[in-house]
């Protein structure tokens, strides 16, 4: 790109501050993944971490997710022992 182009007066602002924006979405795109407690629940001490942590905040409806994220883990690893 030519400097000549960065320097240029610009005629009309809102259609560079258009493409300004149109640049700023397309580079800062920010992209997600899904998030798991229960990946990160692989032994009893985690899963008591956990809880602890989570029964320390307080929040009813954290503690309930907790306790559900927990049996989950626990009836997953239950399965693979019976199998």
């Amino acid at each position: 790109m030519p400097a000549s182009f960065c320097r240029r007066q610009v005629t009309n602002p809102g259609k560079a501050t258009m493409i300004a924006e149109v640049w700023r979405v397309r580079l800062m795109a920010i992209k997600t993944t899904g998030w798991s407690p229960t990946a990160h629940l692989d032994s009893d001490a985690a899963m008591l971490a956990y809880l602890e942590a989570v029964f320390e905040d307080g929040d009813p409806a954290l503690i309930a997710a907790a306790l559900a994220d927990v049996a989950q883990v626990r009836s997953s690893v239950g399965a693979d022992v019976r199998d």
